[in-house]
């Protein structure tokens, strides 16, 4: 099993998402979201390579679903899993900008 490490990027965006989620939804929401996270989390760890690759400006990353509206993008190096964004797929961008 690996270790998860989040991005800058990726801290932001999820603080964003749970920031507009408490303010909009019922705390339940927001849990549900978070449980998600979390077995999704497991999932990478366990079984990474089960999610599809894409290329965002010359560099692989996988990605996963996280709900309908949350996309993950991430790398794995060795047993870790570098999370790079929490992307809000409503977003007219069809991947996140500027990923590193």
């Amino acid at each position: 099993m690996g270790v998860v490490k989040y991005s800058q990027r990726a801290k932001k965006d999820l603080e964003n998402v749970l920031q507009y989620l408490k303010i909009t939804w019922p705390v339940n929401v927001t849990d549900d979201f978070l449980d998600s996270l979390e077995q999704l989390e497991l999932q990478m760890q366990s079984m990474p390579d089960s999610f599809p690759s894409t290329t965002i400006k010359s560099k692989l990353f996988k990605r996963a679903r996280l709900t309908k509206h949350n996309a993950v993008y991430f790398t794995i190096k060795g047993k870790t899993i570098n999370i790079a964004a929490i992307h809000d797929t409503r977003q007219k961008n069809k991947h996140p900008k500027k990923l590193k």
